[in-house]
């Protein structure tokens, strides 16, 4: 299992204190793109995805948006099958 595997089952069990390091090598291993924003967010995309995940890059992330990438790739991964 890959380091970013390991840290999205993590994710999954316990969505809190995430950094944005963290956040960016699961949503790459899963195949999402990354727009990087002048501001303080950064905005994650996929091809099979209709909508942009947008994240504030300070520390820690909060849950709401772990969360949210984690049901984004479920949906992708139903898309797969």
């Amino acid at each position: 299992m890959s380091k970013a595997a390991k840290i999205y089952v993590q994710m999954q069990n316990n969505p809190l204190n995430w950094r944005i390091d963290d956040f960016e090598l699961v949503a790459k291993y899963f195949g999402f793109g990354k727009i990087e924003a002048k501001g303080s967010h950064t905005k994650f995309y996929h091809d099979k995805a209709v909508e942009i995940l947008v994240v504030p890059v300070k520390r820690p992330i909060k849950p709401i948006y772990v969360k949210q990438l984690i049901k984004m790739i479920e949906k992708i991964g139903e898309l797969n099958d």
